[in-house]
């Protein structure tokens, strides 16, 4: 059962010199230290990062690829582990999605400098020989998380995802959203690409990778949902009794868990590794989300069956239509770059998938026109009043596109419609499960 299959392993990499330095595109390149991952590219004039893991060694793998200044980092997200290292490599912009600005500007943490360069919903860099698209489709992993597209090199990169090879991280890896995080899978295979950079573990992925791991989360979803119907929240609370709110919830979640897991783990565990360590929190994480999202009521509960239960479907109905950036040419590392401005009303190139007019998104405002602020690009270690204004700026302007309200704890307070609301469970079937069930 916890045996790691062979597509978990990855190609041997030589660390003995620093981080391995593997050009996977055309000036395009993946440093790893077969855990972390990141990329550069080479502009000609510079070096654009993606990600930032590590602090000197990462400069020294940069120096590898080429002489030239970083000029920007693109951030995928906010959290440390992945971008912990981009106050060590002297860029002059950073660039994320507001969302990550706002998450960052919060923290105050010095080792990931806040962004210099935000939008709402897309925007491209023209860098060189390179098209840089940066998308957000919504929350997932966490708000902010965007897609790294270079259509040219047909690479993709989305971070904390999909683990190639591998079942998700502990819970889902953290999903700050699990519907969208689901949905995230079918967004990814929507675009173009040969290659896939994960931001974790032993190797790069394809679009083959996405499908396993979607068919595994596809089949936890399915198979808490069975349990949901499968148990009788009465037969729990008989035993545990009903005083103890904390005890009954965690007790009838466990059990979801350990049902669904005997249903799925034997499946999985010669496909993917890390099945027997994590696969158990994989199911208290999804059934949460059901309670929580979706709302399924089994059809056996006390009180009986109140309709069909709700499932969800990791495709969120989307129209053709789609909205296109405005292009950003990085400047060379002595020049000083022009506003930024992109539109969102102009057509799309192809290869990438459309972003959402209806569905979950279409209530949100995406605002129609972004103006950007002044970077002025700057020696390494130097940092002069009007890129702390431009910084400012960015932060000042409202972080609007959230997707997302704050999600409630799994137990928000001690009464029973709310226990029953975060179990999915009808409030009077709930009473009625506590009121005819002897204390133990």
């Amino acid at each position: 059962m916890g045996s790691i299959p062979d597509s978990a392993r990855g190609p041997a990499r030589d660390l003995s010199g620093g981080l391995a330095v593997e050009e996977i595109g055309d000036r395009l390149f993946l440093v790893t230290d077969g855990d972390y991952q990141a990329m550069v590219a080479d502009t000609g004039e510079g070096v654009v990062a993606f990600d930032a893991p590590w602090g000197a060694e990462y400069v020294a793998a940069i120096r590898r690829v080429s002489p030239g200044p970083v000029t920007h980092v693109a951030y995928s997200h906010s959290h440390y582990d992945h971008i912990g290292g981009a106050g060590h490599l002297g860029a002059a912009v950073m660039v994320a999605h507001r969302a990550t600005a706002g998450i960052l500007s919060r923290h105050a943490d010095h080792r990931r400098p806040v962004p210099t360069m935000t939008f709402d919903r897309e925007l491209t860099l023209d860098a060189g020989p390179h098209t840089i698209d940066l998308r957000y489709h919504g929350p997932n992993h966490q708000d902010g998380n965007i897609f790294i597209h270079l259509p040219q090199q047909r690479v993709l990169m989305l971070v904390d995802v999909v683990v190639l090879g591998w079942v998700p991280f502990h819970a889902l890896g953290g999903a700050s959203d699990v519907a969208w995080y689901l949905d995230a899978h079918d967004t990814a295979l929507s675009y173009t690409f040969d290659t896939l950079v994960a931001g974790h573990l032993t190797r790069t992925g394809t679009q083959g990778d996405v499908q396993v791991q979607r068919e595994y989360l596809d089949g936890v979803r399915r198979a808490c949902t069975r349990a949901r119907q499968s148990v009788n929240p009465g037969d729990l609370a008989a035993a545990t009794g009903t005083e103890d709110k904390w005890r009954f919830a965690s007790t009838y979640f466990d059990h979801l868990a350990v049902i669904a897991a005997g249903d799925v783990l034997p499946r999985w565990a010669g496909r993917l590794g890390g099945a027997a360590a994590f696969t158990h929190s994989h199911f208290l994480a999804m059934t949460i989300a059901l309670a929580h999202e979706w709302a399924s009521i089994p059809d056996n509960h006390p009180g009986g069956p109140t309709g069909s239960a709700r499932t969800h479907s990791f495709r969120h109905e989307r129209s053709g239509q789609t909205a296109a950036p405005g292009a950003v040419r990085l400047p060379g590392p002595r020049s000083r770059p022009p506003p930024p401005i992109f539109s969102c009303s102009a057509p799309a190139r192809g290869g990438r998938p459309p972003l959402p007019n209806s569905g979950p998104l279409a209530h949100h405002h995406w605002p129609a026109r972004c103006r950007e602020p002044d970077h002025p690009r700057l020696p390494a270690g130097r940092q002069a009043d009007g890129e702390q204004a431009g910084r400012k700026t960015a932060l000042q302007m409202p972080l609007k596109g959230s997707l997302r309200q704050s999600q409630s704890s799994v137990l928000c307070s001690n009464n029973v419609h709310d226990l029953g609301g975060a179990m999915g469970i009808r409030t009077p079937d709930l009473l009625h499960a506590m009121n005819h069930s002897a204390a133990p």
